[in-house]
């Protein structure tokens, strides 16, 4: 006896339509295909437009940055710079760092303060220990940006070539979509992180890991969606008799009766990846957010004649901005489904498919226009030589060569 074939998980909604009690079983090609335009289910052509904008916007942006690069003369370097914790017990080098901490505090005080610390790690242990940064490697940013365009040229054509082949966005996520935003964003976070002239490689690699992981977590919600919208095309095909099998999500929560909540839980996720990597601006501490509100409220209260460039702020602002109205058109996603029918099920898809290409191209145009900004008042910062010292009479004197 032959097993019982599998049935598949992908979600036919031309036969869902078909079996759906709204338009019956026996409905002829032609009212099928009437009745599917009716209610707003059309092959609409407007992705495959915004599809072809995007690749000419994305050609025109590799191009500006290939003549930018030309006419600046190098690849634009940012010095990126390790963390690390700077141990001494040598007198004189206890003295200098003394100094440094002094001198800094009170010049600046707030949430400005150095930190030193004596360490404890033995009970006869002495010295003193600041953290600092050394020098890791330069970071050239126009090979990364002609990484991103490059890449988006790429995927975006290649979409372009099958579009109503292999790549029909009525049918739900796409996983190539997601690997060029896979490749691109997290070159992007890069870009923006560094461009407030330095940057240290754990905050880099963090920021650009965690936004590759969200990349991946949208893949995975919008499957999800596409899970809502086929339970809720069986409920409405089974009506009373529709039982949600629950044991299909394996999970200790089964015994309390709670259903699948892998949605909420990638969403939330998703959120809190968004935040670690961006902060909120004037708000959180960390992230690229925080570290733009910290290093202009320093200025402001400690320096007061120096001030973050404006493409820099306009730079960041972009970005930010576009990266942010993603995770909303996807949590927007999440809710409206749980309200439509399977038969709005394609439209939805085309339409978000939509947005998506609209909001990257979008980011990349700001990307560039930020660069272009950027380029212009940019210059390589410079390296203060070593200060010689001399110890007279127990006292270190500094001599400081002018820069």
């Amino acid at each position: 006896m032959l097993p019982e074939p599998r049935r598949s998980n992908v979600i036919d909604f031309a036969t869902q339509a078909d079996r759906s009690p709204l338009l019956g079983s026996d409905l002829q090609p032609l009212r099928r295909k009437q009745a599917l335009k009716d209610i707003g289910i059309t092959k609409a052509p407007w992705p495959l437009t915004c599809e072809r904008i995007s690749v000419l916007f994305s050609f025109v942006c590799l191009v500006i940055s290939l003549v930018l690069r030309i006419t600046k003369g190098n690849n634009l370097n940012v010095r990126i710079s390790r963390e690390t914790l700077l141990f001494s017990n040598d007198t004189d080098v206890e003295d200098g760092m003394r100094l440094i901490h002094s001198t800094w505090n009170q010049h600046c005080d707030g949430k400005h303060q150095l930190l030193m610390q004596v360490p404890k790690w033995q009970d006869n242990e002495s010295g003193l220990v600041m953290h600092s940064s050394t020098y890791a490697f330069d970071i050239p940013i126009f090979p990364l940006a002609f990484a991103v365009f490059l890449t988006s040229i790429i995927f975006q054509g290649w979409r372009c070539l099958q579009y109503g082949k292999l790549y029909k966005p009525e049918k739900g996520p796409e996983f190539s979509r997601w690997l060029e935003y896979f490749f691109t964003s997290p070159l992007q976070v890069l870009i923006i992180s560094s461009s407030f002239g330095f940057a240290t490689v754990d905050s880099l690699i963090g920021q650009s890991g965690m936004q590759a992981a969200l990349v991946l977590l949208g893949y995975n919600i919008e499957q999800q969606v596409k899970k809502i919208y086929k339970r809720r095309a069986l409920k409405k095909e089974k009506g009373e008799n529709y039982i949600r099998k629950k044991e299909r999500f394996h999970h200790l929560f089964a015994k309390w009766n709670v259903a699948d909540i892998r949605t909420w839980v990638y969403l939330f996720f998703a959120w809190a990846l968004h935040i670690a990597i961006w902060g909120i601006p004037n708000v959180t501490g960390f992230g690229i957010g925080g570290k733009y509100s910290l290093l202009q409220n320093q200025l402001e209260k400690c320096v007061k004649t120096m001030k973050i460039p404006d493409a820099v702020t306009v730079f960041y602002w972009l970005q930010y901005f576009w990266f942010t109205v993603f995770g909303l058109v996807c949590s927007a996603h999440v809710l409206w489904a749980q309200t439509r029918d399977i038969l709005q099920a394609e439209r939805d898809w085309t339409f978000v498919s939509g947005l998506y290409t609209v909001l990257s191209v979008t980011a990349k145009t700001a990307l560039e226009a930020g660069l272009v900004l950027y380029v212009g008042m940019y210059k390589e910062w410079d390296l203060i030589p070593e200060a010689h010292t001399q110890k007279l009479h127990n006292q270190t004197c500094w001599s400081i060569n002018p820069v």
